[in-house]
């Protein structure tokens, strides 16, 4: 993540020079950041939204009209959204595949964990078949990956049975039919220690890293909240997506490990921390935003914040 110095700047500068550096970004995975958005604002207030309220929110981000309709299509076509036409207006919504990658991510995104880990793990060994699809069986890796699972050895993946404990109809849907054994409450006698151990499963050094800039980026916009500074509800808006959408590009990597594996030098748990802080001191500022866009867009207005969402950290 890159550097951007806003310590020393009044809190609506500093979300100006963030939303700026943004824009510099190479490259700016537009369509990810739609994600963000739809996953953040989108679900909290009903199931899709007119492509009005969606162009007068990413104008914020210097976003045109073009670039929008093209991305939004390309969604489309790769079955993370839907799209419906009402009259001449268009209405996105996540696809059905979208929701579901959508609740995952917000599971993760949005809960502060107390779990406590018993020390077990769940394992899945991919049993050599001769014959076998190589091409399947190397998707099959990297979506157990994908769902935070580490790689022992070519055939046998270990993850912690703690907080998002994997389902076996997820396993199996990940891997697609590869044959395989999986089992649960697993117990490993270590050779080392149980840090030395995650180590050798995951890349959490350079995840660290990642984490450690995010946190030095958002902790000063932090410390100018908590000292009373006034963030007008525009910048609030795009701090509030900024926030989730770059903590999300870490955390979706993360196999979101218990405090056991992890040293003392780990920022992912401070960094969750913050991120909770931020957004429950912006998150009314942002709304009250976009009720000022609903009330500009001579659409039908936006759904108002459901009840599960407001409890959201």
């Amino acid at each position: 993540m890159s550097k951007v110095g806003v310590m020393d700047m009044p809190i609506n500068q500093a979300v100006e020079k963030l939303a700026a550096s943004f824009l510099l970004r190479k490259p700016r995975r537009t369509g990810s950041f739609i994600i963000t958005l739809f996953g953040d604002i989108v679900t909290a207030r009903g199931e899709g939204m007119w492509l009005g309220n969606i162009s007068n929110i990413l104008d914020l981000f210097g976003m045109n009209a073009g670039l929008i309709r093209t991305t939004l299509t390309r969604l489309v076509a790769d079955n993370w959204l839907k799209r419906e036409h009402k009259g001449r207006y268009s209405f996105y919504s996540f696809s059905d595949y979208g929701a579901e990658q959508a609740a995952n991510a917000a599971a993760k995104i949005y809960s502060i964990s107390d779990a406590k880990w018993a020390g077990q793990w769940q394992q899945i060994i991919l049993i050599s078949n001769i014959g076998h699809n190589a091409k399947s069986r190397q998707n099959a890796k990297k979506q157990l990956e994908a769902l935070g699972f580490g790689r022992v050895n070519a055939h046998i993946f270990v993850k912690p049975e703690y907080f998002n404990f994997i389902s076996e109809e997820m396993i199996n849907g990940a891997c697609q039919g590869e044959p395989l054994l999986f089992a649960n409450g697993v117990n490993y006698i270590r050779n080392g220690g149980a840090v030395m151990e995650a180590t050798k499963y995951w890349d959490l050094k350079s995840l660290n890293q990642d984490y450690r800039g995010f946190y030095e980026l958002y902790k000063p916009i932090l410390q100018k909240l908590l000292n009373g500074s006034k963030i007008n509800s525009k910048n609030a808006l795009i701090l509030r997506l900024l926030l989730i959408h770059d903590y999300r590009k870490i955390l979706l990597k993360d196999p979101y490990l218990p405090l056991e594996l992890h040293d003392i030098n780990w920022f992912g748990f401070k960094v969750q921390n913050l991120v909770a802080d931020i957004y429950n001191l912006i998150k009314l500022q942002a709304d009250a935003q976009l009720e000022i866009f609903n009330d500009k867009s001579q659409l039908p207005d936006l759904s108002p914040v459901n009840q599960k969402t407001e409890k959201r950290f």
